[in-house]
């Protein structure tokens, strides 16, 4: 069966849409190379043994107090021991693990907006991943998402921003499939994952 004029129009479309994804993504690969800014010493700890010098069998203490001064958010602070013990003091790692989170933030977002799509607008089902990637595109290129990939601080609103996404995006899917209990339950998990992140 020979694809449709329309049907290679759409699929042209969709392969430049992820061209851009790629190359928006790339925007943010500079910041590998910043230093610490503001915040980042007192969030990172430098001078917390805790976050630094924890052993494997203590990482159950993220979950029982704060790892810094200001706030309890074990997700993030469980992230930051596991950059220590992967690259050091080196922030090229620290902002790596931050480009990461911010693309499966992106691939979170398309998700999302996949799925509202089809929820919202099932006729348009054929077109979704198209629309999603239009979605997706403006979503990584915003300047203001600048500061969040780029400052290490920021790791607490890629984590908890990604696992917001991801549980939206499991409720518009149980939505649509009439709420089925482990999709439900599922969402409500992530989501209160992303409340400690």
């Amino acid at each position: 069966m020979k694809a449709s004029a329309a049907d290679c129009d759409w699929q042209r479309l969709r392969n430049v849409l992820i061209l851009l994804s790629v190359l928006a993504f790339c925007l943010y690969l500079p910041s590998l190379f910043y230093e610490a800014f503001a915040d980042d010493d007192v969030y990172l700890a430098f001078a917390n043994r805790f976050l630094r010098e924890s052993p494997w069998s203590d990482l159950y203490q993220f979950f029982l107090r704060p790892a810094n001064p200001i706030e309890f958010l074990p997700l993030r602070d469980l992230s930051y021991w596991l950059d220590f013990r992967l690259y050091g003091d080196e922030l090229n790692g620290f902002h790596a693990t931050n480009l990461l989170w911010y693309g499966a933030s992106g691939v979170a977002a398309f998700w999302l907006f996949r799925e509202l799509i089809v929820l919202c607008r099932p006729a348009w089902a054929a077109r979704a991943s198209v629309l999603s990637l239009c979605g997706t595109l403006l979503f990584v290129v915003h300047p203001a998402h600048v500061e969040v990939v780029a400052w290490i601080s920021s790791r607490k609103d890629l984590i908890a921003g990604t696992l917001g996404f991801v549980a939206l995006a499991l409720l518009a899917r149980a939505l649509r499939l009439n709420w089925p209990w482990r999709d439900m339950l599922l969402a409500a998990l992530v989501l209160f994952a992303a409340c400690f992140a």
